[in-house]
């Protein structure tokens, strides 16, 4: 266990990393909850629209474009639905811990130890690794570039 840690974090960088990787998830979960609300209220707006047609049919009155307009709807109902639906299974952006960044390292060290670069982009796709001056692995998502430093 102490080789990887060598090979793959030095122990100075994991405060530096779960600080970065933290305001990352703080930026996600406010723009996925300002999603999330933009999408409540148009799905709102658009189940009055829709109900608002089926009134006005109700009282006996009926014009194509009425008919045009209740498809248009349903089919925004049904796009805002599918996305919150993704939403909900969007990866967890929990509060990151260096225990957990051990633990999501330490699960596949026989790969990480082995060094091959494709592999390594494999299992770590979330991480972006960025030396500060600290012998850690250098692993850019954007580029899936992989280089040690000891």
């Amino acid at each position: 266990m102490s080789e990887l840690s060598k090979k793959v974090f030095f122990e100075a960088a994991l405060p530096k990393l779960v600080e970065k990787l933290n305001e990352e998830n703080k930026k996600i979960i406010l723009e996925r909850n300002e999603e999330r609300k933009i999408l409540a209220k148009r799905y709102e707006d658009v189940v009055k629209g829709i109900n608002m047609i089926v009134d006005v049919i109700a009282r006996g009155y009926f014009h194509p474009s009425l008919d045009d307009k209740l498809t248009e709807l349903e089919q925004q109902k049904i796009e805002i639905e599918t996305r919150l639906k993704e939403m909900d299974n969007l990866p967890d952006t929990s509060f990151v811990t260096k225990e957990k960044i051990k633990e999501y390292l330490l699960k596949d060290k026989e790969v990480l130890e082995a060094g091959d670069p494709h592999k390594i982009k494999q299992i770590l796709p979330t991480f972006y690794f960025n030396c500060y001056g600290f012998g850690c692995i250098n692993y850019n998502v954007q580029s899936y570039n992989c280089c040690y430093h000891s």
